[in-house]
């Protein structure tokens, strides 16, 4: 993948992960508004105020409303997020894999060859080659179940219940 294209994809990824905080934020400040409403629904109903409950109804509903919208656009942007930074990290795992082969031919031959030294060399940059390829690998799933966390955590936050 050339350089471009990689710095295309970094930007991206910093922009949807300001875009993904910025969402989680504004969830916080309209979770602090909802539960002011609704102390204030709550006041207006012991003190038996109907024509403010009924404009606090309106405004929990929509705030509500807004909240859910949010909730909704940060789980696309942390799927976003989640892709793009496997996409970043897999892209060198061909190069890996292709360093890889290379290695293990050239170990092959020195096997057949008998060249010891040569060998221990070919050995050790294989195991490196392996660990870096494991990483990757490793480092994909975590990021995958990251992302499914975050989805779940978001779909199943639990919303305060309006009182109609």
């Amino acid at each position: 993948m050339s350089e471009k294209v990689c710095t295309d994809k970094r930007l991206a990824l910093y922009i949807a992960e300001n875009k993904f905080r910025k969402a989680c934020d504004q969830i916080k400040l309209i979770t602090r508004r909802l539960n002011l409403l609704q102390i204030r629904y709550d006041k207006a109903k012991r003190d038996d105020m109907k024509s403010f409950r009924y404009t606090l109804r309106l405004q929990l509903a929509t705030t509500e409303g807004a909240r859910n919208m949010f909730y909704e656009y940060a789980v696309r942007q942390a799927t976003h997020v989640g892709r793009l930074k496997r996409e970043l990290k897999t892209q060198q795992l061909p190069k890996v894999e292709q360093r890889l082969n290379l290695l293990q031919i050239r170990y092959d031959k020195a096997k057949r060859d008998d060249m010891k030294s040569f060998r221990y060399t070919l050995r050790l940059q294989l195991a490196t080659t392996e660990g870096a390829r494991n990483m990757f690998y490793e480092y994909a799933v975590r990021q995958a179940t990251q992302v499914g966390r975050l989805k779940r955590e978001l779909k199943t936050q639990q919303l305060p219940k309006v009182e109609q």
